[in-house]
């Protein structure tokens, strides 16, 4: 509703792995966007757009995901694994 409306902060971002990343290797699963207030829309990765991917996919070195919420959620997530951009 937020993104609709522009009444509130909420955007569309773009959570870079590198290969430094804690996330390189993890499942999907093993991450709950919900807790950081995010809502996980898919991966971009070898210049393809995966749309809502299996849970059991895996995070690769140069994938970008792409979540919605609010700034201090994003930064929470990116204090939490380190690593990501």
């Amino acid at each position: 509703h937020a993104v609709l409306t522009g009444k509130d902060a909420a955007q569309i971002y773009e959570i870079h792995i590198s290969g430094y990343g804690s996330l390189v290797g993890k499942g999907l699963e093993s991450l709950d966007f919900t807790a950081f207030k995010l809502l996980f829309l898919g991966i971009h990765r070898k210049g393809k757009f995966l749309f809502n991917p299996s849970r059991e996919m895996v995070i690769e070195e140069h994938d970008v995901l792409l979540v919605i919420g609010r700034r201090i959620s994003l930064e929470h997530f990116r204090q939490t694994y380190g690593g990501v951009n």
